[in-house]
């Protein structure tokens, strides 16, 4: 699977938050997201440091710590741009929305209980082709 640095790192804070309950996905889609979220923090972590200094080199301290001004977006945008545009190709097989749903269960009034992931979160994993409609 190919995915960018953007991608990588999106998906993996969305799978994350899937994976804070892996008791709620069928066992096969609970391993494969284990798995995933490994591959994934292992192609991020590089980048990350690459990105910290980054906004080291173009950022200024705050209260909160390091951050670019405005000022500095044009030296350091295309050198993150870019950062984050480079793919990996990453071995990872993905789930599938059927699996997702069956972590979800309906409560006593009817709505969707279990996963603690927003539309938002399954959209990004959609998108990135990290959660598919079907097994490939």
């Amino acid at each position: 699977m190919k995915l960018t640095n953007g991608q990588v790192q999106a998906g993996l804070d969305a799978l994350t938050i899937l994976c804070n309950d892996p008791n709620r996905l069928p066992t096969l889609a609970a391993v494969r997201a284990g798995r995933a979220v490994r591959k994934l923090r292992e192609a991020a972590e590089p980048v990350e440091a690459v990105r910290v200094r980054l906004v080291e080199e173009h950022g200024e301290k705050t209260e909160d710590g390091m951050r670019v001004p405005e000022k500095n977006y044009p030296a350091f945008l295309p050198a993150y741009g870019e950062l984050m545009a480079e793919e990996v190709d990453l071995d990872i097989q993905p789930i599938t929305l059927k699996d997702v749903e069956a972590g979800w269960s309906k409560g006593e009034d009817g709505k969707r209980v279990g996963l603690e992931i927003s539309p938002t979160q399954l959209s990004v994993l959609v998108d990135v082709g990290l959660v598919v409609e079907d097994a490939a």
